[in-house]
């Protein structure tokens, strides 16, 4: 059953609230003071969300895996829906833990010839996502185990898609998706990990985490996006499809963190250098890429995330 909205979940039964956060460039140092509220239970009336993650395959770990779920039920949604493909058996003892307490549901991806439609398949399964949720769930994403989609101004999405309604007025009837801008936080270097561990609040835990220790991102890039589908009003899903009824959030409120390194040399890379044969000088994919900034945003979410991959990953040793 998909429906996990009556699951015991620690992700559900509280939700994380940011007090205060300041960062002092001259010092380098960091201050996120987050308190956790654990009877503040979510209310009836948020939206519910489910995550749908293409289909596994290659080399994912333990930790990488169990982070990816822990931290997507913390940033909001209340299912995620997998697809194993080439996956190890670590692997599905961690699916079928989470399973078990109602939080995932996991599908055996078995098509004939693989290798002969694009990404394995990838359109096909999302869609079977889309049509297995869509009486369920009010909105969809559509994920890698390396990407997520991380409110600036709210703790979680349920919350920010009330402060789109009460703050902007948004009208989700007119709209069938929310289309966010990326960023990419590629894998940190020697140095940049050196500096790391002189911040306020670091510690040795932070290194396993893949979403606490990436801290450097590129420049917001708004050609690379991702979409919120809203399931009353959705009809398929594939890669690039944009609608007139799409809405595009500002990356002021909203981003998609991509933890890998920015693609180059892609189309976008090309249309750029066309466009400056034609005297649009718009930024390229490179420009974008070759730029990094510090964002500690995720490490609202610091002490929670670690306790609980730490207490998800003891489980799994005892089962």
């Amino acid at each position: 059953n998909s429906n996990s909205s009556s699951s015991s979940s620690s992700s559900s039964s509280s939700s994380t609230v940011v007090r205060n956060s300041s960062y002092n460039k001259s010092s380098q140092s960091l201050e996120i003071k987050v308190e956790v509220d654990k009877l503040n239970v979510r209310n009836i009336s948020d939206d519910k969300i489910v995550t749908c993650v293409a289909p596994l395959q290659g080399s994912i770990g333990v930790v990488q895996l169990v982070e990816f779920i822990e931290l997507t039920l913390l940033l909001g949604s209340q299912h995620i829906v997998f697809y194993t493909f080439h996956v190890i058996e670590e692997i599905r003892r961690v699916l079928y833990m989470y399973e078990g307490r109602g939080l995932v549901t996991v599908v055996s991806w078995n098509i004939p010839s693989p290798e002969s439609v694009w990404a394995n398949g990838r359109d096909m399964a999302l869609n079977d996502c889309l049509y297995r949720t869509m009486y369920i769930y009010d909105y969809a994403l559509f994920l890698d185990i390396d990407e997520f989609l991380v409110p600036r101004v709210t703790p979680d999405i349920p919350s920010f898609l009330k402060y789109l309604r009460e703050v902007h007025r948004f009208n989700s009837t007119k709209f069938s998706d929310l289309v966010f801008s990326s960023a990419y936080f590629p894998p940190i270097t020697k140095t940049q990990h050196i500096n790391l561990t002189t911040v306020i609040g670091y510690s040795r835990d932070i290194n396993k985490f893949v979403s606490l220790k990436s801290v450097y991102r590129t420049y917001f890039n708004p050609k690379h996006t991702l979409r919120m589908i809203k399931l009353s009003q959705a009809f398929r899903v594939g890669a690039g499809e944009r609608k007139r009824t799409s809405f595009a959030i500002s990356s002021r409120y909203a981003v998609v963190n991509h933890y890998s390194y920015c693609p180059q040399q892609t189309s976008l890379e090309r249309q750029y250098k066309a466009n400056i044969r034609s005297g649009n000088n718009e930024k390229d994919t490179t420009d974008i890429c070759s730029h990094t900034k510090t964002d500690f945003i995720m490490w609202r979410y610091k002490y929670v995330l670690i306790q609980r991959v730490k207490d998800s990953v003891r489980r799994l040793n005892t089962r």
